[in-house]
């Protein structure tokens, strides 16, 4: 039987346990340590952004003064999205920035595969230095998961779609 349009049932929503909680999030935060660390994750968390296109992010990408990180396609030819990003992220990023060209990557990362590989590396070492996940590996994905899933129970709670924030 198909829901009545406008009722949402929130039968088991507490229950949704994403891998990793704020307060781990928070913590991963406080141990990245280097620059390239910092930015990495505070771009994780506020794009949700997937391992290839966080890596693909180029120095013109990033609009500091309208607080603005562009993501594109795989071919760098299409921008997939325009995101907000927190002044944390920004003051995070603008070291990265100093000194380089427009077309330059903001990561010294390399090739896609070699950067999806860095960045869970990075992510496996925050999370151990922050002592979260003992058991198994939190990944890039795990903050993505995180932060889809607590912005959705926010718009949930609120009465909103989540489709809509």
């Amino acid at each position: 039987a198909r829901a009545q349009r406008g009722a949402a049932d929130l039968t088991g929503i507490e229950e949704l346990k994403p891998a990793l909680s704020y307060d781990d999030l928070q913590k991963m935060a406080n141990v990245a340590d280097t620059p390239v660390k910092r930015a990495a994750f505070e771009l994780l968390r506020d794009t949700a952004g997937r391992e290839p296109e966080i890596a693909r992010i180029r120095v013109g990408d990033v609009l500091l003064e309208d607080g603005i990180v562009r993501l594109y396609d795989k071919s760098h030819t299409t921008v997939r999205d325009s995101i907000p990003i927190s002044e944390s992220t920004k003051a995070a990023i603008q070291p990265l920035l100093t000194g380089k060209s427009p077309d330059a990557p903001l990561f010294p990362f390399g090739s896609r595969k070699t950067a999806s590989t860095i960045l869970n590396k990075l992510v496996e070492d925050l999370a151990e230095a922050a002592n979260i996940g003992a058991a198994t590996k939190i990944r890039a994905k795990d903050i993505r998961t995180a932060v889809a899933t607590y912005t959705s129970l926010e718009a949930i709670k609120a009465g909103h779609s989540p489709a809509l924030v």
